[in-house]
């Protein structure tokens, strides 16, 4: 009789310490997780901002070359004037 309960005992800490390891191992695996999409998440943003410089470098490019138009204009037409 004793050996049963001393056999349960043990299985008991055995499961307990299973159960733990079980929960360690979520835990790990959670974190992990989260980090991934954190990395994610930065990835998007510096695309995103990327794509904005790029955007503003084109918008920048057009401005100066609508300024360079403009300015011929004005330098034929003072010409002709």
């Amino acid at each position: 009789m004793e050996e049963v309960k001393e056999e349960s005992g043990s299985n008991e800490k055995e499961n307990g310490r299973k159960e733990k390891e079980g929960e360690e191992e979520e835990e790990e695996e959670e974190e992990e997780e989260e980090e991934e999409e954190e990395e994610e998440e930065e990835e998007e943003e510096e695309e995103e901002e990327e794509e904005e410089e790029e955007e503003e470098e084109e918008k920048e490019e057009e401005e100066e070359e609508e300024g360079q138009s403009v300015r011929k204009q004005m330098g034929w037409e003072g010409r002709h004037a």
